[in-house]
């Protein structure tokens, strides 16, 4: 695994030999581990880093082990930050309560099992990585999400669009569809007005055709009175 792949992990205790001695033991467990001499420093560490477990010693001046699971648990980001105490006065349930109570997750008792300590760290870098897996799962759902959205908003847009559209072609069809009835309404009067018209003309005409009919036979009537005259 690279660099990048390395769990973060605190060692915090007083006595810098403790922490090399913590150190050596966990140095091929591909951990990124801070070191930290003080509750202060464990603290300030933790709410820059995201870390897979804090290894803590409980006896430390000024601001010991349970204190400083205290303050973590204040703040938002270390509220549920993995804690493990170690200690060799944790042995009495009543330690071991007041370790529980101020956040720890777990204890060791000194002198620490190389085995157990391992064992102990194993199971937090596990549920560390699932964790990260899940978080990255849940991020690149949320991905998903929001393209999909984003692709729905656009498709529903341009349906907008295109109802839009389709609704303006119709309302112009009707349009158009309203002047051929009216340019059809009133072509039809016209032919009605001239069929009508030639229809006058035509009983003229044969009015006077038949008056002409009528002329010529006055006409032939008289020519025949002159002849037998």
């Amino acid at each position: 695994m690279t660099e990048i792949d390395k769990i973060p992990f605190l060692l915090v205790d007083d006595r810098p030999e403790n922490l090399i001695a913590l150190e050596s033991l966990l140095e091929d467990m591909n951990l990124d581990i801070f070191k930290a001499t003080s509750g202060n420093e464990a603290l300030s560490l933790s709410l820059k880093h995201d870390f897979a477990l804090v290894l803590m010693d409980v006896r430390m001046p000024d601001m010991d082990g349970f204190e400083t699971a205290e303050m973590m648990r204040v703040y938002p980001k270390t509220s549920r930050l993995p804690i493990i105490f170690v200690s060799a006065v944790m042995k009495d349930t009543m330690h071991q309560f007041k370790g529980y109570e101020s956040g720890a997750f777990d204890y060791l008792l000194k002198p620490i099992d190389p085995t157990i300590l391992r064992s102990k760290v194993r199971v937090f870098c596990d549920l560390f990585q699932q964790r990260q897996m899940l978080e990255m799962h849940g991020q690149q759902l949320e991905t998903l999400v929001r393209e999909r959205t984003a692709e729905l908003r656009e498709a529903n847009e341009q349906l907008h669009i295109e109802l839009t559209e389709r609704k303006r072609a119709e309302e112009a069809l009707n349009r158009l569809n309203d002047e051929l009835e009216q340019r059809v309404g009133e072509r039809t009067k016209e032919l009605e007005r001239r069929n009508h018209e030639l229809e006058q003309m035509n009983k003229a005409f044969v009015g006077r055709e038949l008056k002409m009919v009528e002329l010529k036979g006055r006409i032939r009537e008289l020519e025949e009175l002159q002849k037998n005259a």
